[in-house]
């Protein structure tokens, strides 16, 4: 059995190049001064022997582990996944490792997540919020840089380093509303999450706004709240008012999967979509493009949202101010057949 072979440590890279360890630790982290020489020596010898840095040393010395802590509320769900992938490729390629804590959008989990983080002594926090908005107020969060991604957090202006990352998601909802008026809505419906979350809220009053200039009303009887933003959720609930008599000839579903479920529902009652029902998603996750009927949704930029938090959050750690506490992304519908 071939022996595993012992790393290679700073001081041997020193010992092997005649370079002494306070160089060749500036060579490595890239900091200070050293010459061109020097450097070409200590980073062939680096290559050769395959030395890698000490990550634990290295945080013990800066104070901070060189760990970004990233919290989402449903790992599962494409979109937040998917955000989780762009962010982790980008903190990977700037040499920063993750940590990924799923919270299951259970607020106590999500609790014992940011202590967590806490203890571990990360460098920074990328944030995906699954409370609502006064979920917040009795929280001590870390006394690390943190970016609040896709769900706005209620008020952080007491905190300088609080950043908000999000989607126009009021304009989003004004967009769903005036696509499906533009299809002929007449007796909307709403399919959104129960809690009271930025992202949801918004959506609605935009969609709201964009019926009331047709002078439509949305009515509160035809807003449908889900416990989770998931297909099974609105698949019942849809299935179950359709049971009893009550259809409408045009449904905004704040997410794609509570889109799916609703359409997968009304499909099952022989209702044709768009001809007697029109339906519109939000987030154009790649299954809106491959359903029964190709969903008409809301595309969110999550590649460049993801992009930004990331160069925020090295921007901070680097000594850089940021001015700037609140970015928008805009929205765009993404017209298929369903409306």
């Amino acid at each position: 059995m071939q022996a595993v072979k012992k790393p290679v440590s700073i001081t041997t890279i020193s010992k092997m190049t005649g370079v002494s360890i306070a160089t060749v630790s500036r060579v490595i982290n890239n900091n200070g001064r050293f010459s061109k020489r020097t450097r070409d020596i200590v980073q062939s010898a680096i290559c050769e022997n395959g030395y890698v840095p000490n990550a634990l040393a290295r945080g013990l010395r800066k104070k901070r582990m060189q760990n970004i802590g990233i919290i989402v509320p449903d790992i599962t769900n494409e979109f937040f996944a998917n955000i989780t992938r762009y962010i982790q490729k980008a903190l990977f390629e700037a040499d920063y490792s993750t940590l990924i804590y799923d919270t299951d959008e259970n607020a106590d989990l999500e609790l014992r997540h940011l202590q967590n983080l806490a203890a571990q002594n990360v460098s920074a926090i990328i944030f995906i919020a699954g409370g609502g908005e006064d979920h917040y107020k009795n929280y001590e969060l870390p006394p690390v840089p943190i970016i609040f991604l896709d769900r706005k957090p209620p008020d952080t202006s007491s905190r300088k380093d609080y950043i908000s990352i999000h989607t126009d998601n009021y304009k989003g909802g004004y967009l769903a509303g005036t696509a499906l008026k533009e299809s002929g809505c007449n007796n909307p419906a709403l399919v959104m999450d129960k809690r009271q979350i930025h992202t949801q809220l918004d959506r609605l009053h935009g969609f709201e706004k964009a019926l009331s200039e047709s002078r439509i009303k949305l009515k509160s009887s035809a807003i449908y709240k889900m416990p989770s933003i998931d297909c099974n959720t609105a698949y019942t609930a849809i299935s179950g008012a359709l049971a009893k008599g009550k259809s409408y000839d045009s449904y905004f579903c704040t997410t794609d999967w509570l889109a799916i479920g609703a359409m997968t529902a009304l499909l099952e009652h022989n209702i044709l979509i768009p001809g007697q029902a029109r339906i519109v998603g939000f987030d154009n996750i790649s299954t809106a493009n491959h359903c029964r009927v190709p969903l008409t949704t809301i595309h969110q930029d999550i590649k460049g949202m993801s992009n930004l938090a990331v160069k925020i959050i090295l921007d901070i750690l680097n000594g850089k101010e940021v001015k700037e506490k609140e970015f928008v992304f805009e929205p765009v519908l993404v017209k298929r057949q369903s409306a």
